[in-house]
């Protein structure tokens, strides 16, 4: 095995360490967030902000769905081996992978803001 084929198992290795790691801490934020949306709610009776918390609800139940979706696709991932002859194939399932990793990771940030927003109105 040349030394280019090891470093690319190794980074290979990694990114898919790096991945399940991401999703457990977004896993954790996730539940964090629908926890502190259920705090707003106990604290507020005002029904107009209701439509905008089951919004959020929404996507949170949709971010976990998520989650598991993208932690069996690493897990799958992890599972062919990266010598064999279908390396090539690996290598572009693994690019597609980190786009949707990244796609994720945005759309979560973007998603958080927003409901850190929401919050701030909706706590008076």
């Amino acid at each position: 095995m040349t030394g280019s084929s090891v470093y690319k198992i190794e980074q290979f290795n990694y990114e898919h360490t790096m991945w399940q790691r991401q999703l457990d801490f977004f896993k954790q934020e996730n539940a964090w967030l629908k926890t502190r949306l259920a705090a707003v709610l106990d604290g507020n009776s005002d029904k107009a902000v209701l439509p905008q918390a089951e919004y959020f609800q929404n996507q949170f139940i949709y971010n976990d769905e998520l989650v598991e979706d993208l932690r069996q696709q690493v897990a799958q991932l992890n599972t062919l081996e990266p010598q064999s002859s279908a390396h090539k194939n690996l290598a572009a399932k693994q690019v597609i992978l980190r786009g949707k990793m990244e796609r994720f990771e945005n759309d979560f940030i973007s998603l958080k803001n927003g409901f850190s927003k929401f919050v701030t109105a909706a706590v008076k």
